[in-house]
């Protein structure tokens, strides 16, 4: 077994649930592997009282020895094992009570996979906080699971009320508002430090967690959002810090609604991970027009350009720009777009370019003077990324093989860590932190990004059917593919297409 990766104990009185959990869920993508299993509770918990593990997976109404039973006698004695219950949802009571006793995560009945993929991200990034001495209780990591979810558009009202309830978040405010701070500078010994003095912050609706790129995310809640009171308090911890004049902050603006989140947090990354353009280091969205870049309804022009970086076209990705900014008439305007358009192309390029490092260029590209100085600026950037810096060093031959099979073979919907795993002749635990390690992606949800946009191209198009469209780009079933472009687009494939 690997020493790093999560222990995992499954245990359900079907043993039909416990053979597909064991043996159908990719567990070595989210550093997970299976330690043993069980169809008897009372023979878990004698396991869990010779065998040390890290994760126990279980259902929580069994007979003979309960799961809850199970739960509370292992916390009891383990406090340190993190739990994830399975119930059926006429059972939620059990959920509820099993709180009491300390579990991080539940799914219920029928599992859905990607649902049980999210418990055990958060598995995992418990996991990884602890490792980094971060003292978080479970009710703490259940909370941050419902925050990763929020930023990730990954829940629906439903359940994100019924969990929001258990994990005591109050969504009933007029005022929602993400602000993202980029803390990768800071020695991994001192997250804790600031994580601990942003907790101690006594302000009522906030909240403060890690994003999976270990950027820290304050969400404010409530009636004002991120006002003057709170900027002065963010200042203040970064200053005790000693880390306020290297830290990037990017405000969102207010949001009314809690499905808003998702997109303003994205935004807010986009931003932060275009930094290096701008020469400040405070960055309020709201006087940017970027998120009609983030719209469902791209314009032709915008189409262009991405097809445009697909080609490696220096020329293309210029023209389509300048094009874009012409129709501006003042020339605050075309500085603007120009920003925004700039933050959209290094997005695009990190997801071409997932293993390539992006060179920081001299200078910023607000300070260039003008808009044709600043189109300038741009086109010796990007070709400086397309050609690659001298001496950096090239992805590993197994992810740069992963990389082409994902672009090429997206539409067969057999693609996956496993199988790419055996045609490297290496383990699909080895693969997948190689891949994430180089891309700063799960495999899955590279491929997952990979399919919608190529879905997207084909709903511009009238000749084929959804389903149709769902087959192509890889996906199992239409229901499947309708719920995840919902969740990245905000709207069905039907409706985006209708737009079009």
């Amino acid at each position: 077994m690997d020493t790093n990766s999560l222990k995992v104990y499954v245990v359900d009185d079907e043993p039909s649930i416990v053979e597909w959990l064991v043996n159908k869920v990719e567990w070595e993508v989210y550093n997970c592997e299976v330690a043993g299993f069980s169809t008897d509770a009372g023979e878990a918990l004698r396991y869990l009282e010779e065998t040390p593990v890290d994760l126990l997976l279980t259902d929580v109404c069994m007979p003979g020895l309960s799961g809850l039973e199970l739960i509370r006698r292992v916390k009891e004695k383990y406090a340190d094992i993190f739990v994830i219950v399975i119930s059926a949802y006429d059972k939620f009571e059990y959920v509820k009570e099993a709180f009491q006793y300390g579990i991080i995560d539940y799914c219920l009945k029928p599992i859905d996979v990607n649902e049980l993929y999210e418990c055990l991200k958060s598995a995992e990034a418990a996991y990884g906080e602890r490792k980094m001495n971060y003292q978080n209780q479970d009710i703490m990591v259940f909370r941050n699971s419902i925050f990763q979810r929020l930023i990730n558009g990954e829940t629906n009202s439903f359940r994100l009320d019924e969990q929001c309830e258990l994990a005591g978040i109050g969504l009933n405010v007029p005022v929602f508002q993400v602000v993202l701070l980029d803390l990768r500078h800071v020695e991994s010994m001192g997250y804790s430090s600031v994580m601990n003095r942003f907790a101690g912050l006594d302000r009522a609706g906030f909240y403060c967690f890690m994003d999976r790129h270990m950027n820290l995310v304050l969400l404010f809640l409530g009636e004002h959002g991120y006002d003057d009171e709170a900027e002065r308090d963010v200042r203040e911890v970064l200053r005790r810090e000693g880390i306020w004049q290297n830290t990037f902050i990017c405000v969102g603006r207010q949001l009314n609604h809690y499905r808003h989140i998702a997109e303003n947090y994205q935004v807010c990354h986009d931003f932060l991970e275009a930094r290096f353009l701008l020469g400040k280091n405070i960055i309020r969205t709201q006087e940017y027009p970027y998120e009609k870049y983030l719209a469902v309804l791209k314009n032709k022009e915008l189409q262009q350009l991405e097809g445009c970086l697909k080609m490696d076209s220096r020329e293309g990705v210029l023209a389509s720009m300048e094009k874009l900014v012409s129709a501006c008439r003042r020339e605050e305007e075309r500085e603007a777009e120009l920003i925004c358009l700039a933050v959209f192309l290094v997005k695009n390029l990190r997801i071409l370019y997932p293993y390539r490092k992006i060179p920081v260029p001299d200078g910023h590209l607000e300070t260039q003077g003008s808009s044709g100085k600043m189109l300038k600026w741009l086109g010796a950037f990007y070709t400086d990324v397309i050609r690659g810096p001298e001496g950096q060093e090239s992805v590993h031959p197994y992810v740069e093989r992963a990389l082409k099979q994902i672009r090429h073979g997206y539409g067969d919907n057999s693609l996956s860590l496993q199988e790419m795993a055996k045609q490297c002749h290496v383990s699909a635990a080895y693969l997948g932190k190689l891949f994430r390690e180089q891309t700063g992606d799960f495999f899955n949800d590279y491929l997952l990004k990979v399919r919608l946009e190529a879905a997207c191209q084909l709903l511009m198009e009238d000749r084929l059917r959804i389903g149709a469209i769902a087959a192509e780009v890889g996906f199992s079933s239409q229901s499947y593919f309708n719920k995840m472009f919902r969740k990245s687009y905000g709207i069905p494939p039907a409706e985006y297409r209708r737009r079009i």
